[in-house]
């Protein structure tokens, strides 16, 4: 049985707590009271509208950006440019949630389009009404393990080299 968004998203507020935090997309403002109330110390930020002169490079930084109700709305190509800007450049740690109940002229976002960016399938979720839907995550510090192999302890030492 898959949990609620709402229970989702504070289940990861909460081994995590933010000290700012971004909403974005049409189903945002749902889950700002959710955020409000787990984390009222923490600089909450809300934007509805989708455009690129609202992602601008002074926006800044947040610590957490949540992403719902965002990509259905915009052209695919519009879509992954907002959510490459979002991951790059807003944010510290990610979290997108991915509807599979779309209507005429939203754009339907699958799991290998979330993998390519380098998300990770945190969540199956649902709404009040039992609209399934899936909770991706990014963080830049979990996204990729270091290998042994890039130790600088295995770095050319010369000692090591059989002639």
């Amino acid at each position: 049985m898959s949990e609620t968004v709402e229970a989702a998203v504070g289940r990861i507020l909460s081994e995590t707590p933010p000290n700012s935090l971004l909403l974005v997309g049409r189903s945002a403002p749902a889950l700002f009271e959710v955020c409000r109330s787990e984390h009222s110390g923490a600089t909450i930020g809300r934007i509805v509208r989708l455009d690129a002169p609202v992602l601008a490079k002074d926006l800044g930084r947040f610590d957490l950006v949540l992403a719902s109700g965002a990509l259905e709305y915009l052209p695919r190509i519009e879509g992954r440019a907002m959510l490459g800007r979002l991951r790059d450049v807003h944010a510290r740690r990610l979290l997108l949630q991915v509807r599979y109940d779309l209507a005429d002229g939203e754009t339907p976002w699958t799991m290998e389009d979330c993998l390519a960016f380098g998300l990770t399938r945190l969540a199956t979720t649902s709404n009040a009404d039992g609209v399934a839907s899936a909770l991706y995550g990014f963080s830049l510090h979990d996204y990729k393990h270091r290998p042994d192999w890039l130790n600088p302890s295995n770095w050319a030492h010369p000692h090591l080299w059989k002639p």
